[in-house]
């Protein structure tokens, strides 16, 4: 036989006790899914977030951190000769620590040619290689900046070269003998060589290329590929 020693109450509200140990227990859930969602996205997902990120996965050494300067318009130059650039200040020191780093390495190794290339369009290639010309001949050296796209040639537009400009026009002039480089080369005011030869109407192999930069390369300390 069942004897029935005290019979059982329905509740009228939640137990305190219990209610303070789910929200702990859901707490602690959450911070560790949260946790793990983090761990589990920076080990599949492969962005480069900082400095650190290019050495560590590249096993590359950074030469030096540019700031990001967003345009007020598409077509707005960011070359240090730019009205809104001189009042960066940090911008333009910015390319004179990169610009003694580069020099460095060059002189340590004994060369004069360098190449700016990117990993996708749009990043700033063709600004930095000008800048970086800019900054060496504001050093004292003399540069020459060979625009070597063949498919997106932009120098010539940065530095106001038309695709047809003749001796003593603006501000161009003709560097060498128009007959020894067919005119490809022209001295800019600020003191930086542009040789401007990768038209779309008039392109030319990459071993014309090397010919004409051993041609001239006696007369500059840096060469400058963009």
């Amino acid at each position: 036989s069942i004897n029935v020693l005290d019979y059982a109450t329905l509740p009228t509200s939640a137990d305190p006790s219990a209610t303070l140990k789910n929200s702990m227990m859901a707490a602690f859930a959450g911070l560790v899914l949260g946790c793990g969602m983090v761990v589990a996205y920076n080990m599949l997902v492969s962005k480069i977030n900082t400095s650190r990120d290019i050495e560590t996965k590249f096993s590359l050494e950074v030469l030096e951190e540019i700031p990001h300067i967003k345009k007020l318009h598409p077509r707005e130059s960011l070359l240090l000769t730019s009205k809104r650039i001189k009042g960066e200040h940090f911008y333009a020191e910015s390319y004179m620590r990169l610009c003694i780093v580069v020099q460095h390495i060059c002189m340590k190794n004994r060369m004069k040619k360098i190449i700016v290339t990117s990993s996708i369009p749009h990043e700033g290639k063709t600004t930095a290689a000008a800048n970086i010309a800019i900054s060496i001949v504001r050093s004292g050296r003399s540069v020459l900046l060979i625009d070597a796209d063949y498919h997106h040639p932009t120098v010539h537009k940065m530095f106001g070269i038309k695709r047809v400009r003749r001796p003593g026009e603006d501000n161009v002039d003709f560097a060498f003998d128009a007959n020894q480089m067919n005119g490809d080369i022209y001295a800019l005011s600020n003191g930086i060589d542009v040789m401007r030869g990768t038209d779309r109407d008039q392109r030319f192999m990459p071993s014309e290329l090397y010919a004409r930069v051993e041609a001239v390369q006696e007369f500059y300390d840096y060469i400058i590929f963009d």
